[in-house]
């Protein structure tokens, strides 16, 4: 689902897809699985191409639904949700950042770490993950991300959210070129300071085993940008939104 639900579902990446979502919950939940346009790499800034397309679908829903918009953003999803709020505070209902990664670099670092392989796979990822750990700019994240890309193509390292359905490719799954034309204009870009316009709406959902989280940094940072927003862990891993059931990340089930 689909153009008409009053949810819009942004994941993560940048460079995914809700592939993954609409094989697992069909059109069981009523929630408008968009695919963030990978034609934002032809704009002078994809970035805020990307801010500009979410833009428009949540205005499209809007006008659909007649009504407030609820958003359930996923890992850099976050960030666009966040971005949103910044610029369409009105139009939206409750927020619900799941996971949410704003630095992907530290993300990309701690999943680095997180990796469990032989000493000759770990060789160059070791070395590539030191490099960006010393000066943490975008051309050594971009040869980290190719080493992380290579251990995960390893049969024996696949991760579980690309195995929903075998027939799908790694390339409708993650767009490489998507993911560095959009953190490449974002790299520089700072939060914003606070989201006070919709701090009673915002919840976030964070699992206990996210690879790619830091729980205390990330409470922290919600205590300094969004203090009345509601934070919640639960045991799961990064993809909580494809373990865990709707009444842990669905907006009805929050709003209370």
């Amino acid at each position: 689902m689909y153009g008409d639900a009053p949810t819009l579902f942004l994941h993560g990446g940048p460079g995914g897809s809700a592939a993954f979502e609409r094989a697992h919950y069909g059109r069981s939940l009523p929630i408008h699985w968009w695919d963030q346009p990978r034609s934002v790499v032809l704009y002078p800034s994809p970035f805020s191409a990307l801010v500009g397309a979410a833009q428009a679908e949540v205005r499209l829903l809007a006008q659909r639904g007649s009504g407030p918009v609820d958003v359930v953003a996923h890992a850099f999803g976050a960030t666009l949700a966040l971005a949103l709020a910044e610029r369409m505070p009105d139009v939206l209902g409750t927020i619900v950042l799941l996971a949410p990664i704003h630095d992907v670099g530290a993300a990309c670092v701690r999943f680095a770490m997180s990796l469990n392989m032989s000493a000759d796979d770990a060789m160059h990822l070791t070395t590539a993950l030191a490099a960006f750990q010393e000066r943490p700019e975008l051309a050594r994240l971009r040869v980290l991300v190719d080493e992380i890309e290579r251990v995960l193509a390893l049969p024996f390292m696949a991760p579980v959210q690309w195995c929903h359905d075998p027939r799908m490719s790694r390339r409708s799954a993650f767009d490489r070129d998507v993911f560095d034309a959009v953190i490449g204009d974002a790299w520089s870009r700072a939060l914003p300071a606070t989201v006070p316009h919709v701090a009673q709406r915002v919840r976030v959902v964070v699992g206990a085993a996210d690879p790619m989280l830091d729980i205390d940094a990330e409470r922290r940072r919600r205590a300094t940008l969004c203090p009345a927003a509601r934070f919640r862990v639960v045991p799961c891993g990064h993809f909580i939104h494809l373990t865990a059931p709707p009444s842990v990340w669905w907006p009805p089930f929050l709003r209370a």
